[in-house]
């Protein structure tokens, strides 16, 4: 059984995530992409059916951008989503982070909505530290993601989200873990923070220590 297979959601994930979420979603994937620079190489992991990646070449028509999604079906959606103009300026990779390989580094990295999915072992001793390798020293990480609440309703509702998605997609987390706590272990400093739907949702830039 393959863990993390977002491929049977894939048609359906915006439209739920605009229903019970709204716009805060969006809003929080795009609250900081002003602060990439126009010319950089930005990574995208687990970018899903790609709205981001349109959103932030509109913003920055100049980018060179890698993006690394494990589910063929979110994918294919990305693909679409960019028109002939662009089609240069990123370059598609079908694989899970954990197992693509590369030297190149980022200036900036997006993760939303994607750490979440993981166990936190694995969080904590694998996919952080690759991001380290993966981030220039004076890099930007964006990570747009839910935290816990102490609101009896966001609680249920994560509770609820996180359950069906461990039956749809074989989440590998058993509960949303301090995503904060590990990438703050792994050397990372948030500079920029901002919240959303009652402050279930959070986005932060991070940078490396020096």
């Amino acid at each position: 059984m393959t863990k993390n297979d977002f491929d049977g959601v894939a048609n359906i994930y915006d439209r739920t995530a605009r229903f019970v979420f709204g716009s805060s979603i969006c809003e929080a994937q795009t609250a900081f992409l002003p602060l990439i620079e126009p010319h950089s190489r930005v990574l995208i992991v687990g970018g899903g059916t790609g709205w981001v990646v349109e959103e932030l070449l509109r913003l920055r028509p100049a980018l060179e951008v890698v993006y690394v999604e494990k589910s063929k079906n979110m994918l294919e959606a990305a693909k679409t989503r960019v028109g002939e103009g662009d089609a240069s300026k990123v370059k598609w990779v079908n694989d899970p982070l954990e197992n693509w390989e590369t030297s190149a580094q980022f200036d900036a990295i997006l993760c939303h909505f994607f750490l979440d999915v993981f166990e936190y072992g694995k969080l904590e001793k694998f996919i952080v530290p690759k991001l380290v390798k993966l981030l220039k020293p004076e890099g930007k990480l964006l990570v747009s993601d839910f935290q816990q609440s102490n609101r009896i309703g966001q609680k249920i509702l994560l509770w609820a989200m996180h359950r069906f998605f461990r039956l749809t997609c074989h989440l590998e987390s058993r509960t949303l873990g301090d995503l904060h706590g590990a990438l703050k272990t792994a050397g990372f400093t948030a500079i920029k923070e901002a919240y959303f739907f009652r402050q279930l949702i959070f986005s932060r830039v991070y940078n490396i220590k020096n």
